[in-house]
Order: C-alpha cells, then sequence, then structure tokens
C-alpha cells in the first residue's frame, strides 16, 4: 500500500501539468496538416458521337459502380411544363423500354445483384447503377435500351404523377426544405427556372408526347459523360458503351438558359412568410456567391469553415447554440456552383419565440467574420479542412464522382489538386479581401418561416419585412397567367427591363406638355424631360436621390419628398408588370374575380383590376391620410413594337392624362442617366 501511495503521489505533479497543458476549448486543438494526397488520374476514353467516360479502375472486388449524365435538367423545361423532367425520370425507369418492361428490368437486377436508378436535377439527368463486373454488359445494353427507345407507357406515367403529386402536397410539411424553397424565389425570383416548383397544374398538364419530345431533343450521346469504378479493363468498357449507345443519336448542345440573377436589396430586407400553427421556425439568410472556378472560391470556402461549416467549432455554431443557446442547428457557408454564381447562405432552426434573438446574434457573426481571421484561427480551420480531403478520394467511386463533376461541367482535371494548394498558402489577409468582394453585410436578404404574427415583430429591427402568405393562389395564379396571356406573355414582361417612351400630358384644366421619359423598371430609376412653352425641365431619380434641373438651376431632393417620389415610382405601371412577371411567391393574392392585391414587395397594398379581355384596367392605392383613393385608369391598348401598353392613363383625384406616343424596349441604357439631369 505504501508504495502505491508513493506512486500515485509522485504522478500527481506530472498529470497536474499535463492538465495545465491541455487546450481550453477544442477550437484550440493543432493538428499539423496531413501529406498530400493525389488519387492516380482516371483513364478517360473517347466515344462516337461525342460521348465520353472515364474510369478508375479497382481489381481487388469484381465490381463496377456507375453514372451516366446527361447535360440536360429541369431548367430547360417549359415554365407551363414545370416537372417534366422529374416525371421522366420517374415514368422512365418504370416504364422500361420498347425491348423490356420496367417489371422485366427489375426482374433482372434482383436477380443479379444489380442496380439501376435515374434522377432529373435542376441541370442534369443522371442514371446510378452498381453490378458484378461479369454484369457491366449487359446492365449497360439495358440502360441503352431505356435511352434509345423508351416505352413511357401509361400507367408508368400515371403512377409517375401520383407521387409527384403527393411530393407537391406535402413539401410544406418539411419545414427546413420550405425555407430552402422560399428563400430561392425571394432571391432569384418565382418565375427563374432556378426558383421555379411544379404544380398540381403544370404536371397534371403532362402527357406521353411531352415526355417523348423532350427525351428526344435532349437525351443524345452528345451530351453525355459516363463514370465508371472498379473492375473494368478501357478497352473492355468502351466496346460495352459503343454497343450500349449504338442508335443513339446527337442532339446537339443543351439550349442557353439565363443565369439566375441574385436579387439583392439595397439594404438588409426580411421576408416573413407564413406558416401558421407550427412550434418552430426556420431562418435563411442569404448573399451573392460565386461558382468554384472563381479565383477566391478557395478562401471563401477556407472562411465558411471557420465561420459556419465543419464541425462544432465554428463561430456561428459556438455563438448561436453553445453561448446562446438559441437554436437546433445552425450554420453558414458560402455555396458554390459549378457553372453559375451560387450564394453565401446561413440557416437556423430555433423556436418561435428566438427567433429575432438568433437571426441578429447570425448577422452579429457574420459582421465579426468580415475582418481578417486570426492567425492562429485560420491555421487551425485549414489544419482539419487539408485533413479531411483524404476521406473525399478514400475509394474509387468517389475518385471518380469527382473526377466526373470537373469533367462534365468543363473544369481542369487539376482542380482539387490546386484548390488544395491554395487553402495552404492562403493568410488571413487573402481571406479578408475575398470576402469583401463578396458580401456586404448592410445588404442581407432574411428570410423567416414559421407564424407570421409572431415573427414579423421580432425581425423588424433587421430591415423592413414584408410578410409572403401561402398561396391560396390557385385564382391568384389563374388572374396573372390571363393578364399576361393577354399582354403579350410573362417571360416578355420579365425580359424587359428599360423602356423610354414619349408622352402628351395634360393637366386638369387643359395644360399640355411634353414628356420624354426613361425607366429601370427593376429599380425606382427614372429620368423625366417635361417640355411645355419655354419652360424646359429634367428631373432625375433613383434610390438615393433626386435632382430637378431647369434652366441651368439644379435642386436637389431630399427627405420625405424624395421618398414620396420613389413610391410613387413603385405605381407605374410597367414596374407592376414586371414585379408580377419576377415577383416572389406571395407577391399578389387574389381580392376579387378579377382583383389582384399587392401584399408584399415595394407597391404593398396597391390593386389591380383587369378589365374583360384580362387587360389592366385600374390600379388603386388608398391613401393614409383617409382622403380617398389615388386611382390611375389604364385605356386604350395596343402594341408598341412588340410592347403592349395602354395609350392613355388617366389618374384621379389629379385629373391628369398622360398619352404614349412613343414606347420603346431597351436592353441597356447609359450608365449616367438616371444619376445626372
Amino acid at each position: 500500500m505504501r508504495i502505491l501511495a508513493l506512486t500515485v503521489a509522485a504522478a500527481l505533479p506530472q498529470a497536474a501539468a499535463q492538465e495545465a497543458d491541455l487546450p481550453q476549448h477544442p477550437s484550440e486543438v493543432l493538428v499539423a496538416p496531413a501529406r498530400p494526397f493525389v488519387p492516380p488520374p482516371p483513364t478517360r476514353i473517347e466515344l462516337a458521337g461525342g460521348a465520353r467516360a472515364l474510369l478508375v479502375e479497382e481489381h481487388e472486388e469484381p465490381l463496377i459502380d456507375g453514372t451516366l449524365l446527361f447535360s440536360v435538367g429541369s431548367v430547360h423545361e417549359p415554365a407551363e411544363k414545370a416537372g417534366l423532367v422529374a416525371l421522366l425520370a420517374e415514368a422512365l425507369r418504370e416504364g422500361g423500354s420498347e425491348r423490356e418492361s420496367g417489371d422485366a428490368l427489375d426482374e433482372w437486377l434482383d436477380a443479379h445483384g444489380a442496380t439501376l436508378e435515374i434522377e432529373g436535377g435542376l441541370e442534369i439527368v443522371r442514371v446510378d447503377f452498381s453490378c458484378l463486373s461479369e454484369d457491366l454488359a449487359p446492365l449497360l445494353e439495358r440502360a441503352g435500351d431505356l435511352l434509345r427507345a423508351p416505352a413511357y407507357p401509361p400507367q408508368a406515367i400515371e403512377n409517375g404523377r401520383r407521387r409527384l403529386l403527393t411530393e407537391i402536397e406535402r413539401r410544406d410539411d418539411d419545414l427546413p426544405a420550405l425555407a430552402d424553397r422560399v428563400l430561392l424565389r425571394v432571391v432569384y425570383g418565382e418565375r427563374s427556372p432556378f426558383a421555379r416548383e411544379p404544380s398540381p397544374r403544370t404536371v397534371g398538364s403532362l402527357g406521353r408526347d411531352d415526355l417523348l419530345g423532350f427525351h428526344r431533343a435532349h437525351l443524345g450521346r452528345d451530351r453525355l459523360v459516363a463514370g465508371l469504378a472498379g473492375d473494368a479493363e478501357p478497352e473492355a468498357l468502351r466496346a460495352a458503351l459503343e454497343a450500349a449507345l449504338e442508335g443513339l443519336g446527337q442532339v446537339g448542345p443543351p439550349p442557353e438558359v439565363a443565369q439566375p440573377s441574385f436579387i439583392q436589396p439595397a439594404r438588409t430586407g426580411v421576408f416573413v412568410y407564413d406558416r401558421p400553427g407550427v412550434p418552430t421556425s426556420e431562418l435563411r439568410i442569404a448573399a451573392p456567391g460565386t461558382r468554384r472556378l472563381s479565383p477566391d472560391y478557395s478562401a471563401l470556402f477556407l472562411w465558411s469553415n471557420a465561420v459556419g461549416s465543419g464541425g462544432m467549432t465554428n463561430r456561428m455554431m459556438v455563438r448561436v447554440r453553445v453561448e446562446l443557446g438559441l437554436a437546433y442547428t445552425v450554420g453558414a457557408y458560402f455555396r458554390p456552383e459549378w457553372e453559375r454564381a451560387g450564394r453565401m447562405e446561413a440557416f437556423c432552426s430555433t423556436s418561435n419565440v428566438a427567433v429575432g434573438r438568433a437571426a441578429a446574434a447570425m448577422v452579429e457573426v457574420l459582421s465579426g467574420a468580415v475582418a481578417a481571421l486570426p492567425a492562429a484561427e485560420l491555421q487551425a480551420v485549414r489544419s482539419r479542412v487539408l485533413n479531411a480531403e483524404v476521406f473525399q478520394v478514400d475509394r474509387p467511386v468517389k475518385v471518380m464522382q469527382r473526377a466526373l463533376a470537373l469533367d462534365f461541367h468543363g473544369y481542369p482535371p487539376d482542380f482539387w489538386r490546386a484548390h488544395s494548394q491554395r487553402l495552404r498558402d492562403l493568410t488571413p489577409e487573402d481571406v479578408a479581401t475575398a470576402l469583401k468582394r463578396h458580401l456586404d453585410v448592410n445588404r442581407l436578404v432574411v428570410v423567416a418561416v414559421g407564424p407570421a404574427r409572431e415573427l414579423a415583430g421580432q425581425l423588424e429591427g433587421l430591415g423592413p419585412v414584408t410578410v409572403l402568405e401561402p398561396p391560396d393562389e390557385i385564382d391568384a395564379a389563374l388572374l396573372i397567367e390571363r393578364m399576361f396571356g393577354a399582354i403579350g406573355g410573362r417571360e416578355l414582361w420579365a425580359a424587359t427591363r428599360y423602356v423610354e417612351a414619349e408622352l402628351r400630358h395634360r393637366n386638369e384644366g387643359g395644360t399640355a406638355s411634353e414628356l420624354h421619359v426613361w425607366n429601370d423598371l427593376e429599380r425606382p430609376a427614372t429620368r423625366v424631360e417635361q417640355v411645355a412653352g419655354e419652360l424646359h425641365q429634367t428631373l432625375v431619380l433613383n434610390e438615393e436621390r433626386a435632382l430637378m434641373r431647369t434652366d441651368e438651376r439644379v435642386i436637389a431632393i431630399e427627405g420625405e419628398r424624395h421618398a414620396l417620389l420613389v413610391e410613387k415610382a413603385w405605381h407605374d405601371l410597367h414596374r407592376l408588370l414586371r414585379q408580377l412577371a419576377l415577383g416572389p411567391a406571395g407577391l399578389v393574392r387574389a381580392t376579387g374575380p378579377r382583383t389582384l392585391e399587392f401584399v408584399g414587395g415595394p407597391s404593398r397594398g396597391l390593386r389591380l383590376e383587369l378589365d374583360d379581355g384580362w387587360h389592366p384596367l385600374r390600379a388603386l392605392l388608398d391613401r393614409d391620410d383617409g382622403g380617398g383613393a389615388v386611382v390611375f385608369g389604364f385605356e386604350g391598348w395596343r402594341d408598341f413594337d412588340g410592347l403592349p401598353s395602354p395609350t392613355r392613363i388617366r389618374k384621379s383625384p389629379d385629373g391628369w392624362t398622360r398619352e404614349f406616343k412613343v414606347l420603346v424596349r431597351h436592353e441597356s441604357l447609359e450608365a449616367d442617366l438616371f444619376d445626372r439631369p
């Protein structure tokens, strides 16, 4: 016993010393970066007709994993056919080919321990499969049959339709997924193909001819890149792929799709999507991002791991969840895309009563992280990120999927190696410089999904709040579609940003003047040149200021008068139509059989009435002072060189009339047109 006591006593100083050396927080644990590991490059196989394949060989097990990627997705489907690509994937897999039914295909797969699945995405249709290496050729032959001669039997189409309609019916039950979708509609506009969602109406309209036509137009060998990993030889794989693709024609490059434009507010704005009755709420905070090929990607990736992703020690997790106890899940990261700009996105699940504090804390973390990260923090994060890299390539199938993504999107084969090297070289100053180019913490988009009556007041301190009500909006949607059908189509107005007009203006007393007007329909930016007899004056208005020039004298219009001019600019009919063409979900609601009311956005409170031919007839806005309604009447609709518009606008109670003589669309206007009179 004495010896044991002496041993323990002797150990105590050493244990105390070791305890003193222990880090006080997990973020202080420093691990040296692992040595760089670069997997062998895949073998590239060029196929006839523009197809190609990548093979990562691994012969220890007689297994194959593979993916066929086609350059087409839901962004290429017509807006009125939203859901077409998803239904195509469902019905193609279930329905089988003209040679082999879907049931027979399932039996063969089960008998051979193989799998084959088809999925439609935003920009890709993918076929994933796995099998024994001895079954690769017959499996590829069956995949080729699906691509070359799809059956699309009616029952498979109806089964797929029912599954999609069930998903649509239940999709709002998943609150985090709902918040993600609402965010896309807010930042890109609900009509953007990158935010567009299928509806019962669009899915219900799809038929076999739609699926066959889209399939034949887009699933061609020249849109195909294949990736395989496992027990296969290059020449044998080439022969199997060529045999499987025989008879599959070329379809040309995919149609160009306009890249999504992030609708960034002039200052931070809050959008609350009303979801009454739920016990918890979802928060999303977003700003414009970038794509992976950007020179700043590596810096933003490293910053993301320090601030909001990559474990429990990032700043967002420590502050919002650990210290304040305000979140179930929380984080933030720059979410890059391959061929288009992504987003900076912060996310949080929290209780309804904590939404305001959680959002404020998230913005606080983002604001504090704009400055350069301390060198020790950056080094700890760098080590963690680099050490985790090996797990991205620890299996042949992962190596193949990484290489396949690079090849499919046209990235250099050494992209990931160069990325790792950039991570090693980055300094705190490099990260801060990249961040300043991509994150303005004063112009964030904040989206909250939950009971609006509980959330809106909590979030007012962050910026102006717009409540987005869930659509009962079959009626509103139908009204909008009928209206755009009468005035040239939604796409026309979504693409119309700049207009120039010449008008005759008459006051109530009959005094006339000539107006030359330029408008930026995306923002309250206007230039008006007015001539009345010897008087010639020019008004220039934008979000920041208004200037009036008369006889070489320039007067600044400030304060409430400037705010009033901005408000009036949003009542312009052409701006209203573009808002409806691009606007987020819940921007308007139907308040009558031919009446739409703006319940969100800068024109909130304005009502738009349609005539019997579905043209806008009147815009009405109730005055805050109780003095009745301001009414704009629209008369004599006609086509001005491809842009339908009323020929006359009457305003009451002011009593003026404006008559359009010329109306022209412009792709662009001079940058200073709305800045200097």
